[in-house]
């Protein structure tokens, strides 16, 4: 054999043996260097697999949701608007239960901004490109930031117009109008987002909480029975499907959904209130002290038999129950101006 092939063959060797060797030390290192890459580099083209680490994390604010939002949030700063809506759509597909701790259902998105400033920007963006379903998507979400619910419905709506599968533009549509609109609008916007995305958790739940919205509890309840086969972590939407089972004191099936709510989200602090005040109700209605009567607007005119008052001590738990009543006849809807978000 000839010197230089030995010289050749003894390199290929080493090159091996320290390749193989290498791998060998870096084994160790190499999770944490998927999570570093998870977080930083691959932050730009979110991979499927980023985002199964994602959909495991216990709660929504994550560093890696956190880190896509800051990402979209400054596209949409910088005029890119395809960009920013798509990292959004991404955000609410693989993670439904997202929202920010504290903050108001209409600035989970864009919060760093100056909207004001960010909202005539847009305006001269769409002056040159009207049909631009994605800025107008944007400036949708600006409009609803800002609380002009009538801008964005508008711009969201024209949105779809020109691209009519927006997931973004239709299920931030929905939540917009949501206790804004009749319900027969609202349910009209929840219907036509899930008929676009029949497998989209989040755009269930809305439509559970637009029928909430109308008093039809049953028809709400399958639909957050739906957003949670489609995503049984959806610890909100258990929180949802609780409150709508309240109305009929199914008592049972209420604090099954509020405890898988608090494991799935212990920090929820609405799902901890609402058990409290639910236990509290529940045992006044079990004792049998108190038991409602027919309850009339116009006593009057009223052909129903009422008794007289009793004269005992029980008047304070009668007040009590009567203010609990209807603090329950308010919750859904004092709720669902926070949507699936209820902080």
């Amino acid at each position: 054999m000839k010197l230089s092939n030995i010289a050749k063959a003894s390199l290929i060797s080493l090159v091996a043996l320290s390749a193989v060797s290498s791998a060998q030390a870096k084994e160790p290192a190499k999770s944490a260097l998927n999570d570093i890459n998870s977080l930083c580099y691959r932050r730009i083209t979110p991979p499927v697999d980023g985002w199964a680490m994602v959909s495991q994390r216990r709660r929504p604010e994550t560093e890696i949701v956190e880190m896509y939002l800051g990402f979209a949030d400054s596209l949409a700063e910088n005029h890119n608007s395809v960009g920013a809506i798509e990292r959004y759509s991404e955000i609410i597909r693989h993670d439904p239960t997202f929202a920010r701790n504290n903050s108001k259902a209409e600035n989970y998105f864009l919060v760093s901004s100056d909207k004001q400033k960010l909202l005539t920007e847009y305006n001269e963006i769409l002056k040159k490109s009207p049909t631009d379903p994605y800025a107008l998507a944007v400036r949708g979400e600006i409009k609803y930031a800002l609380n002009d619910i009538d801008g964005a419905e508008a711009d969201f709506n024209k949105s779809i117009a020109y691209k009519n599968d927006l997931l973004f533009s239709h299920l931030r549509l929905a939540e917009a109008v949501l206790t804004e609109r009749s319900p027969a609008v609202s349910i009209g916007y929840c219907e036509r987002a899930v008929s676009h995305f029949p497998k989209n958790a989040r755009a269930h739940c809305n439509l559970g909480l637009a029928y909430e919205e109308s008093g039809n509890h049953a028809f709400a309840i399958a639909e957050y029975d739906k957003a949670i086969e489609l995503d049984p972590r959806f610890a909100r939407a258990y929180f949802n499907r609780a409150v709508a089972q309240s109305k009929t004191n199914n008592f049972k099936a209420e604090f099954s959904d509020l405890i898988l709510c608090r494991e799935l989200e212990p920090d929820l602090q609405v799902a901890s209130w609402f058990w409290d005040y639910e236990q509290t109700r529940q045992r006044y209605l079990l004792s049998g002290s108190y038991v409602p009567k027919q309850c009339c607007h116009h006593l009057a005119t009223c052909s129903h038999n009422h008794e007289s008052p009793q004269q005992d001590n029980s008047w304070p738990l009668t007040v009590l129950l009567t203010l609990s009543t209807l603090l329950a006849s308010l919750i859904p809807k004092q709720l669902s101006k926070h949507l699936l978000f209820h902080e």
